[in-house]
């Protein structure tokens, strides 16, 4: 990174703390003993680590776990004169995403399946993992934020500061998840934004715009067929069905703290 060329500059994010950087090349020269890889493959292997990154990107486990935690918050927080754990929309919402978590660890599942079978070639149900993984990040720390309510309200560097003698305004864990929401709607785009996940599913896994690119065939697989395709369990975003049939239309980022 300290070769001439190379220029880092810091995104402060919305949370206002500094987790990503933007980075420019202007004419860098590198060493061919340093050349990874064949020479004019270099986007050969930057779709190759793209795709382990968005698998990555998902981070099933966090959302459980932010799930989890937020249930049992809900039992110490109260709406209506009652626990919000026994509030039916907070219930609805939590089965909701508990189904769609799931859905998406079987899609992992699949995904990680193929790359062992397969090392040298990324399945295109990636760009599924990366697209739903990221909504379930910022849904969850949407919902655990909710739960939290009003104590939820963000503490910045200088009200800290003016305010360090005084008695917490209410627990960390609402503040944190805050700032956790704030900071992951960098997640939509970062590793690839989520529109062009959404082209990718589109065309690579749905096998839309057919004369413009052929569904990917996955070794180990059958070849795929126009039914099939279809049939296939794709989830993706709240707007869109969880499997397209033919004729459908439609449109086709380090966490912080417990939280």
């Amino acid at each position: 990174m300290k070769t001439p060329g190379i220029t880092v500059r810091p995104i402060i994010s919305i949370d206002g703390e500094h987790h990503l950087n933007e980075v420019f090349f202007d004419d860098v020269k590198v060493p061919v003993d340093m050349r990874v890889y064949e020479e004019n493959k270099g986007w050969d292997v930057a779709k190759f680590l793209l795709g382990n990154e968005r698998t990555g990107i998902a981070r099933i486990g966090k959302s459980k776990e932010r799930i989890n935690f937020s249930k049992q918050k809900a039992k110490e927080m109260r709406a209506h004169g009652k626990p919000l754990s026994q509030d039916p929309e907070f219930r609805r919402r939590i089965a909701a995403l508990e189904t769609e978590l799931k859905s998406l660890e079987i899609t992992q599942l699949r995904v990680l399946s193929a790359q062992k079978a397969n090392e040298r070639r990324q399945d295109p149900l990636t760009a599924v993992l990366k697209l739903k993984g990221t909504e379930l990040l910022q849904a969850t720390t949407e919902l655990a934020m909710d739960v939290a309510g009003p104590l939820a309200m963000p503490d910045w560097a200088d009200e800290l500061e003016a305010l360090s003698n005084e008695p917490e305004l209410g627990p960390v864990w609402a503040t944190e998840a805050t700032r956790s929401y704030l900071f992951l709607r960098a997640a939509s785009i970062y590793g690839g934004t989520n529109e062009i996940m959404k082209n990718i599913v589109s065309k690579a896994v749905l096998g839309s715009n057919e004369s413009e690119a052929a569904p990917v065939v996955i070794p180990g697989r059958p070849k795929p067929s126009p039914e099939s395709i279809f049939q296939r369990p794709v989830f993706m975003d709240s707007g869109l069905a969880a499997a397209r049939r033919p004729g459908m239309t439609g449109k086709a980022a380090v966490l912080r703290g417990n939280i």
